[in-house]
């Protein structure tokens, strides 16, 4: 962390390639802590929505969870997450974020968020004919943010 800045220096490799990363990758690992401190890592889809007046990149994750979901109650319990993405095959790439998930009610379904609908839509059209993301989210209706307050890695 730099300063009151929680992504790397954006003029460095590593700072560019978070970014690269957090605009490309389609998915990142959340990992909760559940009541009986067991790690629960789960791949989620998710959004990086860049807070418009930060020139340094700073912004948050929007990931949209199945309504179902035990890890809703985990997050209510316990906000602190951490998030990573894939390493390469090489066993490099490594970035590490932690922060407070903050759940958003009322927050407009993924299918009304462009950046979301714009990501996803595709993959959920590849599955078959008859997906749609409206259709294909409609279970997955709970949004939560999360923002980063310290990122790792190499």
């Amino acid at each position: 962390m730099t300063g009151t800045h929680a992504l790397p220096d954006p003029a460095t490799p590593f700072g560019r390639t978070v970014r690269e990363r957090l605009r490309d990758e389609p998915i990142i690992w959340l990992t909760t802590v559940a009541a009986s401190g067991t790690p629960q890592p789960n791949p989620v889809w998710f959004l990086w929505q860049p807070d418009p007046d930060d020139a340094w990149g700073e912004g948050s994750f929007l990931i949209y969870h199945d309504n179902t979901a035990a890890r809703l109650r985990t997050l209510a319990e316990r906000p602190r997450v951490s998030l990573n993405f894939n390493s390469t095959a090489g066993g490099g790439g490594i970035t590490v974020f932690t922060g407070d998930v903050e759940i958003l009610e009322g927050h407009p379904p993924a299918h009304e968020v462009p950046g979301y609908a714009a990501k996803y839509g595709p993959r959920v059209a590849a599955l078959g004919a008859d997906r749609d993301l409206a259709a294909f989210m409609a279970r997955y209706s709970i949004a939560t943010r999360i923002r980063p307050d310290r990122v790792r890695g190499f």
